[in-house]
């Protein structure tokens, strides 16, 4: 039977705050299953829903049965928030360490290059004039859209964002165009979700396999799996070393209580 064109006013994927116009996206997470909750998603007022279940169907509303939920709330989202990814440049950090303090850096050297910039990280979302909230490492596509659709309209340029490697395992930046992705280092932690440091590494992996055309790969080539992502990267590399001069380096270096300086010296 032909599907009705139906006006979607949301989308969700907790059936506790949906509301009534929503698309309710069932995914099963660690803790809670989102096809456990389809019914209670339809009582709140959800329209239609997405599950790659193959348990569960509806007979109340529109249900679509899909390959893997996760991607397809990735692509949904992206879209319906009109891919504001793509309209803006999107800096990527990812890496077991390092990951917040390198996006603040990034932060403060475009402020200070006068261009409009947000973060999204471990400490939520900073933004000049957009309220600050608290966030995971990496937020849920329907909340990253949102937060990126929202910066976008209010004239940011540029969002520098921390990546983690369960986002990247989760789909949760599969439809965010990334224009360069830095990659800090890698140590055996996270291994409870990995289960084995070679998954850890694929995963990290994948956000540089999956940038877009033109995009650039900063890479710290000092880091073992570093070296062996830049044999993998097709895209343009940025090399960083503090232990040899290539790409960009320390000339010199100084560590004391009040902080770091030094003279980097760059190729580009």
């Amino acid at each position: 039977s032909k599907i009705p064109e139906i006006a979607i006013n949301g989308l969700s994927i907790n059936s506790k705050s949906v509301k009534k116009g929503d698309l309710f996206i069932a995914i099963k997470g660690n803790k809670r299953n989102g096809n456990d909750f389809v019914s209670e998603a339809i009582n709140h007022g959800a329209v239609a829903v997405i599950s790659d279940s193959p348990k569960i169907s509806s007979s109340e509303v529109p249900f679509f049965k899909v390959k893997n939920s996760r991607k397809a709330l990735s692509k949904i989202a992206a879209e319906y928030y009109d891919n504001p990814s793509r309209k803006m440049i999107l800096i990527g950090i990812t890496g077991t360490n390092g990951k917040t303090t390198t996006g603040f850096l990034v932060k403060s050297i475009l402020k200070n290059a006068n261009l409009k910039v947000g973060l999204i990280g471990t400490l939520g979302l900073f933004a000049k004039g957009v309220k600050h909230e608290k966030t995971l490492t990496t937020p849920d596509p329907i909340s990253l859209n949102k937060i990126l659709n929202n910066l976008f309209l209010n004239g940011f340029s540029y969002v520098v964002m921390e990546v983690s490697s369960h986002a990247i395992d989760q789909y949760r930046v599969e439809n965010i165009n990334f224009k360069i992705a830095a990659f800090t280092n890698i140590s055996t932690e996270h291994l409870d979700y990995h289960k084995t440091f070679e998954n850890y590494k694929k995963t990290k992996a994948k956000l540089f396999q999956n940038l877009i055309k033109d995009s650039k790969s900063i890479i710290n080539v000092d880091d073992d799996f570093g070296k062996e992502l830049s044999k993998q990267v097709s895209n343009d590399i940025i090399p960083f070393s503090i232990k040899n001069k290539i790409g960009t380096y320390f000339k010199n270096i100084r560590f004391s209580n009040r902080g770091i300086s030094g003279m980097i010296n760059s190729f580009n």
